[in-house]
Parts: C-alpha cells; sequence; structure tokens
C-alpha cells in the first residue's frame, strides 16, 4: 500500500501574507512578511483598523505602529459626543491613513484632517472612501500642522484630536519627561488652544498621570482595550468629560 505524500510545509512567511481586495484588484501584501519586527502588530491586526469588507485598505509600515487602535478611536469620538453632542466640526491633527479621521466620521462629525507625509495622505482620502463612504463630510489638509501656512486654512473647531509621534517603537527608552516633550502637547497647545473648545492629545502610558496633571493642568482618561490601558488621553479646555 503506497504511503500518502507528505504536504510541503507552509513557510511561516505565507500565514502572514494579507489578501486585499483593492477595486476589481486582488493584491496580497507582503508587509508583514517583508518585516518580521512588525508581526507583533500583526496579531493584533483586527483590533488595529477600521473595519472594512475585504481588508479593503491601505496601509504602510509605520501605520502598523502608529494608527490610533480602532477601540481607542472610538473611545474618543464616543465622548466628544457625550460631552458636547452630535455632529460636530472637529480638527485632526497627524491623521496618518485615517484611525482617528474615519471613526469620528462614522459618528456623525466632520472631520478636517491634516497630514504631512504625502503617500499617507493618497493612503487616507482612499481610506476615508472605503470605510466612511465618497458623501464623508472630510477635509484633507496636506503638510506640517506647525507650518503658518497650513493653519491659516484651520478655522474654529468644536474640537480638535492629536496623536502625536511618540517616537517609533523605542519610545519606551525614553524618559517620562522627555517622551512628554517629544510628543509637543505644550507646543500643540500654544498653537491651537484658541482654535478649538476642546483638545484630546493620546501620549504613551508609560507617562504617569501625575506628570501631566502637574505640567498640563489638564484631565487625563485612560484609553483602555478591554481592561488593558495602552495610552493615556489628555484632555484640555474642559472640566468634564
Amino acid at each position: 500500500m503506497r504511503k500518502p505524500q507528505r504536504q510541503p510545509k507552509q513557510s511561516s512567511d505565507a500565514r502572514v501574507v494579507i489578501p486585499r481586495q483593492m477595486g476589481r484588484w486582488s493584491v496580497c501584501d507582503y508587509t508583514i512578511a517583508n518585516n518580521p519586527s512588525l508581526r507583533k502588530y500583526w496579531a493584533k491586526e483586527r483590533g488595529l483598523f477600521p473595519l472594512v469588507k475585504d481588508n479593503n485598505l491601505m496601509v504602510d509600515i509605520e501605520s502598523w505602529y502608529s494608527i490610533t487602535p480602532r477601540k481607542l478611536a472610538d473611545q474618543m469620538s464616543e465622548a466628544l459626543v457625550s460631552t458636547l453632542g452630535p455632529s460636530l466640526k472637529v480638527l485632526d491633527l497627524f491623521s496618518g491613513i485615517g484611525g482617528n479621521t474615519i471613526s469620528l466620521l462614522k459618528h456623525g462629525h466632520r472631520v478636517d484632517s491634516v497630514e504631512l507625509d504625502y503617500r499617507k495622505v493618497k493612503y487616507l482620502r482612499y481610506n476615508i472612501t472605503q470605510c466612511a463612504g465618497p458623501g464623508a463630510l472630510s477635509r484633507i489638509v496636506h503638510g506640517s500642522v506647525y507650518d503658518p501656512a497650513v493653519q491659516s486654512k484651520l478655522t474654529e473647531y468644536d474640537a480638535l484630536i492629536a496623536s502625536p509621534p511618540w517616537g517609533g517603537v523605542d519610545y519606551q527608552e525614553c524618559t517620562e519627561l522627555d517622551l512628554l516633550l517629544h510628543c509637543g502637547v505644550m507646543r500643540l497647545e500654544e498653537e491651537y488652544e484658541k482654535r478649538a473648545t476642546i483638545r484630546m492629545y493620546m501620549v504613551p502610558r508609560t507617562i504617569s498621570e501625575a506628570l501631566l496633571t502637574s505640567v498640563l493642568n489638564c484631565k487625563v482618561l485612560k484609553g483602555k482595550i478591554g481592561n488593558k490601558v495602552v495610552a493615556h488621553i489628555v484632555v484640555m479646555g474642559i472640566d468634564e468629560v
């Protein structure tokens, strides 16, 4: 009797090839296979990105570790609704490929998004269409959030949300104070305080609440996914959230 032939072992990389349906094109995303350091983020993919059919999102390497996780983005969007009401005009700084922007749009807000990286701008535009529809109340501004020319296009808002850069995957090696300075919340407050009634900044959980409240005179919310605190949300401009 002939023994059944063994099936060849699949490469471990085969398990991290992500099929995506981009319009009428079926494509394979090899980002994780080609960047082993990102595999821990791939394990959390379902909780990272906005929900969309057929993985139909455009994602660059940096966004795997910098996007605001979906549940955390929804927590901030819902906090705005419960505090200020529905249908707000919101400014999203450092919008990236759309973690916060898409959540805000799905919660019925009108959103202006600012992003410096032009590749992310293109991805953001595509992702908004896929997740929130072509009629989404959104405007994208390409440029630095610190550029006066960009700021001149940004008028008055009910709220501001910002997920400033933390310093890459090695941010935990920084001291609390250095990390807070790197996030630039103080500078952002100086430049945007008068543009929005309430400002929310997502910062690393490794910065203690005591330091945040003493330096910024702010309210601090715990950004949670399940029961785990993954970030702090610094709230400026209002007492009750």
